[in-house]
């Protein structure tokens, strides 16, 4: 809708100089409200600015459940967008912090040493054979 590829979504949010507020926690009233700022001439990159500090808001929310440690990285595919990772440091207000490792290979390789772990621990559950 905003005639932004998704790797131009974020290098729009992050040249945004007044983001826009984005209100509506669904995804399909927030569509509404992006149609109408759009219709209303409101600059795309405060438009997609707005877009990713909501979906931040969202992320903080849910972080509030298992709370938060000292150091947070950002990890997964989104984590390659420059806006969301603005997004997210400002609505959480900390600097994230970075690895030497690929962070869209994080949730893979968690998900490798968990399926690991679990395949010694029904090893050994058995005796050492499967």
């Amino acid at each position: 809708m905003l005639e932004l590829d998704l790797d131009e979504l974020g290098e729009a949010a992050v040249t945004s100089k007044n983001p826009i507020d984005i209100s509506s926690q669904c995804v399909v009233f927030a569509e509404s409200e992006v149609i109408s700022l759009k219709a209303q001439g409101a600059p795309k990159e405060d438009i997609a600015a707005g877009i990713h500090i909501a979906t931040a808001r969202r992320v903080k929310n849910l972080l509030k459940k298992i709370g938060l440690d000292d150091t947070v990285l950002f990890t997964g595919g989104v984590s390659n967008n420059p806006g969301m990772r603005k997004a997210v440091q400002e609505v959480l207000g900390m600097e994230l912090g970075s690895t030497k490792l690929d962070a869209t290979l994080a949730g893979a390789l968690g998900a490798a040493i968990y399926a690991h772990d679990y395949a010694k621990e029904i090893k050994s559950s058995w005796g050492g054979g499967l």
